[in-house]
């Protein structure tokens, strides 16, 4: 009832093999193999072992026990080790050839590792460990099995630019942007933009996943990060960010979230992933940042401190749908610039103030909210020698204003302001420091804003009156957002909300400390 050999010896594309195996019971067939030869994997290649679009050259040191039953393979155990000798692969879906210089494969019933894999890719370079379990089912196509998989890399450079091709650093967040402002890019759709440039989430494998990955240099969109240690799991449902820090722009950063994946496809054919983001930036340059990631260009200058978190349903192309955004945070710039805005400007114009086309200030501090399209200033002071403002108020990611401030003249500001401008100032209050109240009404479109002034104390009324109706408005819109979707993937009180409400305590505590400086606090 059994055949066996206990040595074969032959040649395998050209390489030696030993060969040993048994096979038990002809109803119910189990084997027990044992392999070791060497793979030359230019001879496979030629003999078309490898698929067409895959090139690799090297060898392959095989020394491999296996035992399965034939008709039930996944319940088989794999023990032994692959050996990486020069190994070089390239592929269509990679812009460099990746080379597997060392390190091994360690097989252990169901379970394998990677050990001491040393890869190279053009001048990026990456030491990995990894251990995958139950790895055979999967490997074999069970479609139910669900492998589980923990990694620990570490690089020099990790360039993925040069890797997977350099993108359109930009195009995400014009895309992004445009989606929440509900407007088209260069007269085209933004999902037609989006199709094109082939965005979404890749498909992934129903595995578990649990990894680190540590860079001492990582660049991709065109951005390089320094210091980067980043942590990510996957849950079969959901994939989490537990926790990420890097350095960028001069600061640092820190990021957590979870994205949920559909457990199928919504019959409404809407691919939908629940999402939610916490983030801290310290002594980040804030030109390079709203440059960069934001339709804010070329007008802030100075240290950037922000903290908040985020929420929100992605599309098939990891883009918000607009209604399901809710956000909130606070944000501090230190040492700054603002200049080149059409608001100031047309400030400057009502006032008779020609050189007022740039603000310096010390200090710039505030928190916002965020529902759908629309974004309510809770409190937002600008601090500098000429002028201090408070403001409050919404606008929305279109560009419409609908904001309240009070400025804090300095004297030496009025002198310079319009005779008549200048004339009606001398006959209000002044305030804190000797400073001279001014009242402005934004409104309109942020490319043409309408400003209306108010030289009374009655300013300061219309603040309050202002940032309770843009508080009032957004609470309205969060109450529609979602829909509960997010909310269902991230229960408020689990860990990685927790991290987050702790994470955004501590940014607000620093802001509110810098902006009691600026202002009296009750």
């Amino acid at each position: 009832d059994s055949v066996a050999s206990s040595q074969l010896l032959g040649r395998l594309a050209g390489q030696p093999l030993e060969l040993a195996f048994a096979v038990h019971d002809p109803a119910a067939p189990a084997i027990r193999l044992n392999i070791r030869t060497l793979v030359d994997l230019d001879q496979a290649a030629a003999l078309g072992l490898l698929p067409d679009s895959l090139a690799a050259q090297g060898r392959l040191g095989v020394d491999l026990a296996v035992r399965a039953p034939v008709l039930a393979p996944a319940r088989g155990t794999v023990d032994g080790t692959v050996q990486f000798d020069g190994v070089t692969v390239t592929t269509p879906a990679l812009e460099q050839p990746v080379a597997i210089e060392g390190g091994r494969l360690v097989f252990d019933g169901q379970r394998v590792r990677g050990e001491e894999l040393q890869i190279q890719a053009g001048e990026s370079d990456v030491a990995l460990d990894l251990t995958v379990n139950d790895w055979l089912p999967f490997a074999l196509g069970d479609s139910t099995a669900v492998a589980s998989a923990s990694f620990d890399a570490r690089s020099r450079l990790l360039d993925l630019d040069a890797l997977l091709g350099t993108p359109d650093s930009a195009l995400y967040s014009k895309l992004f942007f445009a989606r929440l402002a509900d407007r088209p890019v260069d007269g085209r759709p933004v999902d037609e933009i989006a199709e094109e440039a082939g965005l979404g989430l890749p498909p992934l494998p129903p595995i578990r996943l649990d990894g680190r990955l540590r860079a001492y240099t990582l660049r991709r969109n065109g951005l390089e990060l320094q210091d980067v240690d980043v942590r990510v799991a996957g849950r079969g449902d959901r994939i989490e960010l537990t926790d990420a820090r890097f350095n960028l722009m001069g600061g640092g950063v820190q990021v957590s979230g979870r994205i949920g994946i559909p457990a199928g496809t919504p019959a409404d054919g809407e691919a939908g992933f629940p999402t939610v983001l916490t983030y801290q930036l310290r002594d980040v340059g804030a030109a390079p940042f709203f440059n960069t990631l934001t339709p804010f260009r070329d007008h802030l200058t100075g240290s950037l401190l922000m903290g908040g978190t985020a929420r929100m349903v992605l599309d098939e192309y990891l883009l918000p749908r607009r209604e399901s955004l809710t956000a909130e945070g606070t944000l501090a710039v230190n040492g700054g610039q603002l200049a080149n805005w059409t608001v100031l400007s047309a400030l400057a114009e009502r006032l008779g103030l020609p050189q007022f086309d740039t603000l310096t200030f010390h200090d710039w501090t505030g928190g916002f909210q965020v529902a759908g399209p629309q974004i309510a200033l809770t409190e937002s002071v600008i601090a500098s020698d000429e002028v201090q403002v408070r403001t409050a108020g919404s606008f929305d990611f279109a560009g419409r204003l609908n904001l309240t401030a009070t400025l804090l003249l300095d004297p030496a500001v009025a002198e310079r302001m319009r005779a008549d401008v200048a004339s009606r100032l001398t006959g209000a209050v002044a305030g804190p420091e000797g400073r001279i109240p001014l009242g402005v009404r934004i409104t309109g479109p942020a490319t043409e804003p309408e400003l209306a002034l108010d030289f009374s104390r009655a300013a300061e009324n219309a603040l309050a009156k202002a940032r309770a109706e843009a508080q009032e408005r957004v609470e309205a819109a969060a109450a529609k957002a979602l829909d509960g979707a997010v909310e269902q993937l991230l229960p408020q009180r689990d860990s990685l909300s927790t991290a987050a409400d702790s994470a955004r305590a501590r940014v607000e505590k620093e802001v509110k400390s810098r902006l009691c400086k600026i202002i009296k606090c009750d």
